[in-house]
């Protein structure tokens, strides 16, 4: 009788602990804002579907034509926080051109998803907070001809700044 109540305390901590680990492990590969943790920056390479273009805004459309590229993101937000986000750092093919960084429009949606916890940190609490989508569309203005030159055929990445403000 003692080694079977001794077997059985022993399963519920082993059962007990792998939940921790394994809800631990579902949490690691979330995008987090907390109080300790107040910032997440993401590398952003712009890219449309297969075989499409980005286009400006207005334009006639092509067969292969797209007037916005678009982003969706899932980030935890800690309770008593409201989440911001931009973009920064925007480059074609590496240089940063200044001049035609106004010709990109970069419009977010935040909406809540669900209320639930978060484990940040494998052997404390979850932290509780819920969770958000943020949508990025990033459409482009009609550039003159000298800016078109610069940015045709380049390749653009930015990155996208979640941070916590209170």
């Amino acid at each position: 009788m003692k080694k079977l109540l001794i077997s059985l305390v022993l399963v519920f901590f082993i059962s007990i602990s792998t939940m921790k680990a394994y809800a631990y492990y579902e949490d690691a590969n979330t995008d987090y804002i907390t109080e300790e943790h107040p910032q997440v920056l993401l590398s952003q390479k712009m890219m449309t579907e297969a075989g499409k273009r980005l286009v400006p805004s207005g334009s006639i459309l092509g067969v292969n034509d797209v007037e916005e590229v678009v982003f969706s993101y899932r980030v935890f937000v800690q309770d008593g926080l409201k989440l911001e986000v931009e973009e920064s750092n925007i480059l074609f093919n590496g240089q940063e051109l200044g001049v035609v960084q106004d010709l990109f429009n970069f419009d977010y949606s935040i909406s809540v998803l669900e209320e639930d916890a978060l484990h940040t940190n494998l052997f404390e609490a979850s932290e509780a907070g819920y969770f958000v989508e943020v949508v990025l569309r990033v459409s482009m203005e009609n550039p003159s001809l000298e800016e078109y030159e610069m940015v045709a055929n380049k390749a653009m990445t930015f990155e996208v700044i979640f941070q916590a403000n209170q």
